[in-house]
C-alpha cells in the first residue's frame, strides 16, 4: 500500500510539472518591442503640442506598429506591415494638420484605428445611468482641445512598453474652467499574459491597452447627478458595407477581476484572414485602489454608422493617415457610459476608470492560472489516488487474505 501511494504521489507531481511547463511556455516572448517618441521630428516639434508615440512589435512573420497620438483627440492606429516597412511622417504637413501627412514605406497589410472623439457629461436625473434617456440640455461635451497636455517619456519594462500622459487646466472658449485631470496609461505588449493594471485583462502579443482615469474632474454645478461617458470612432480598413460585431463572453471564474464575470468584444469581420477588435470588462472603479468594493458597472450602447458631422475632428491621427478616404472604410461609433442604474454618481467619488484593449486578430481565450490549475489538479488528483490505492489494497487483501 505504501509503494502504491508513493507511486500515486509521483504521478501527481509529474502531472503538475507538465502543467507548469505548458503554462510557462504559453507566456514565452512572441514579439520584440522597439519604440520612439516624435520620431525624427527633432527641433521642429520642440515648441509644439504634437506628440506621437510609436511602438514597433516585431514578430516572426510581420511587424505591428502602434501609433499613440494625443495631439487632438486621443487616438490609436494599428498597422500590420512587413519587417522592412518603416513609418514616415512629413512633419511640416503633420504640424499643419494636412491629411495623408503620415504613411509607411510599404502599404500596410491591414490597418485599424480608434479615436476617443468626445467625453460627455450628462445629468442622470432619474438615476438610470443611460445617456440615451437624457435630453440634449442635460448633456455637455468636455472637449480634449481645451486641456493642457503633459507627456512623460516612454519606458520599456520586460515585455511591455509604457507611455503615460495626462491632461489638466481645462478652459474652453467661453472661459468655463474645470479642475482635476484625465490620465492615460498606454501599454504595448510582447507576450500573452494578464495585465497588472486592474481589471487585469488578458492581452495577446498583438494588442495595446489603454487605461483611462478621471481624477477629481470638476463637473457642472447645475448638473446635480453627473455621470461620464466616452464616444469612440472605430475605423477598419475594409468595406463600409460591413459592421462591427458585438459579443459578450462569460467567464467561469473571477480570479483576476473579482466580481466581474463578463468580457465585451467588439470585433471587425474577418476579411482575408485579417481582423481587429476592442475588448473590455464592463466595470469602472471609483477609487485608485480598485478593490471589488470600489467597482461599478458600465453601459455599452449599440454601434452606429459614422458620418462627417459637427464633432468629427479632422485634426486627429486617423484623418492624418486616411485623409479623404477615411469614410471609404468601415467607420462606426460606439458609446460607453460609466456607472449603472442605482449606483453612486461621479460627483460622490470624483474618481472613475475605464480600461480597454485594441488588438489585431482575435482576442485570446481566457484560461485558468497556474494556481487554479494546481488547485484543480490536487482537488481531483488526491481523491483519485486514494480511491486507486484503496482499490489496489482491497485486491491484494483478497488474493492474500493472510
Amino acid at each position: 500500500m505504501a509503494i502504491a501511494a508513493k507511486r500515486g504521489v509521483f504521478c501527481v507531481l509529474g502531472a503538475v510539472c507538465v502543467l507548469l511547463a505548458i503554462v510557462g511556455s504559453s507566456n514565452c516572448l512572441e514579439r520584440t518591442l522597439e519604440y520612439a517618441f516624435n520620431e525624427d521630428c527633432k527641433e521642429l516639434c520642440k515648441h509644439t503640442k504634437v506628440r506621437i508615440a510609436h511602438v514597433r512589435a516585431v514578430g516572426p512573420n510581420d511587424t505591428l506598429h502602434y501609433l499613440w497620438d494625443f495631439t487632438e483627440n486621443p487616438t490609436i492606429l494599428i498597422a500590420v506591415t512587413s519587417h522592412t516597412a518603416k513609418l514616415q511622417i512629413d512633419w511640416k504637413k503633420y504640424l499643419s494638420r494636412t491629411p495623408n501627412s503620415l504613411d509607411f514605406t510599404e502599404k500596410p497589410l491591414y490597418t485599424f484605428g480608434v479615436a476617443i472623439e468626445r467625453i460627455l457629461e450628462f445629468n442622470d436625473f432619474y438615476n438610470t445611468s443611460r445617456i440615451d434617456e437624457v435630453n440634449d440640455k442635460n448633456i455637455t461635451e468636455i472637449n480634449f482641445e481645451n486641456f493642457q497636455w503633459h507627456h512623460e517619456n516612454m519606458t520599456k519594462h520586460d515585455n511591455l512598453v509604457q507611455f503615460y500622459t495626462y491632461a489638466d487646466s481645462y478652459k474652453d472658449q467661453y472661459n468655463n474652467v474645470r479642475s482635476g485631470n484625465i490620465s492615460f496609461l498606454m501599454h504595448g505588449f510582447g507576450t500573452v499574459n494578464h495585465s497588472n493594471i486592474t481589471p487585469r485583462m488578458l492581452h495577446s502579443e498583438n494588442a495595446t491597452q489603454v487605461d483611462i482615469v478621471f481624477d477629481h474632474l470638476q463637473v457642472r454645478k447645475d448638473f446635480l447627478r453627473s455621470r461620464l461617458a466616452l464616444e469612440f470612432l472605430v475605423v477598419s480598413e475594409i468595406s463600409p458595407n460591413f459592421t462591427l460585431n458585438v459579443d459578450t463572453k462569460r467567464k467561469l471564474d473571477d480570479e483576476f477581476t473579482p466580481g466581474i464575470f463578463e468580457v465585451m468584444d467588439l470585433s471587425t469581420p474577418v476579411i482575408n484572414e485579417r481582423s481587429a477588435y476592442l475588448q473590455w470588462r464592463p466595470v469602472s472603479y471609483t477609487d485608485e485602489l480598485r478593490d471589488v468594493t470600489d467597482s461599478v458597472g458600465s453601459i455599452f450602447y449599440p454601434v452606429k454608422k459614422a458620418t462627417v458631422d459637427d464633432y468629427f475632428n479632422k485634426n486627429n491621427l486617423l484623418y492624418m493617415y486616411y485623409g479623404e478616404n477615411l469614410f471609404n472604410n468601415l467607420v462606426q461609433r460606439m458609446n460607453v457610459s460609466l456607472g449603472a442604474k442605482g449606483e453612486n454618481y461621479y460627483k460622490e467619488s470624483q474618481y472613475a476608470t475605464w480600461t480597454f484593449i485594441a488588438g489585431y486578430g482575435t482576442p485570446p481565450d481566457e484560461r485558468f492560472s497556474v494556481m487554479v490549475m494546481l488547485i484543480i489538479s490536487i482537488g481531483v488528483g488526491v481523491p483519485m489516488i486514494l480511491i486507486m490505492t484503496l482499490g489496489i489494497w482491497a485486491c491484494l487483501r483478497r488474493k492474500n487474505p493472510s
